[in-house]
């Protein structure tokens, strides 16, 4: 029973290694993160304390948030689509 517990976490550790390695999940000497030499730059991963992280969230939340106008123009160009999608005809 020992054994094969020992037996499956070396596989499974082992797995894992080897998806790291594939092709373009690797980093290149560039500082770039892709096998492509993509456009985007690696950023390495920071902690931070629970409370920070909340308060980051909620302000990126309220940064991502339409203003009133924006609504209204998405709500007006909406309701248009819907009248014209009435007033075809039907086959």
């Amino acid at each position: 029973m020992k054994t094969s517990l020992v037996v499956a976490a070396l596989l499974l550790s082992a797995s894992a290694a080897t998806a790291q390695t594939r092709e373009g999940y690797h980093g290149n000497s560039s500082g770039h993160w892709g096998g492509d030499g993509g456009d985007r730059c690696y950023v390495p991963s920071t902690y931070m304390n629970y409370d920070d992280a909340v308060a980051l969230g909620k302000q990126q939340l309220l940064d991502q948030q339409k203003s009133l106008g924006e609504v209204a123009r998405e709500v007006r160009a909406q309701k248009a689509r819907s009248q014209e999608n009435q007033d075809k005809p039907t086959k």
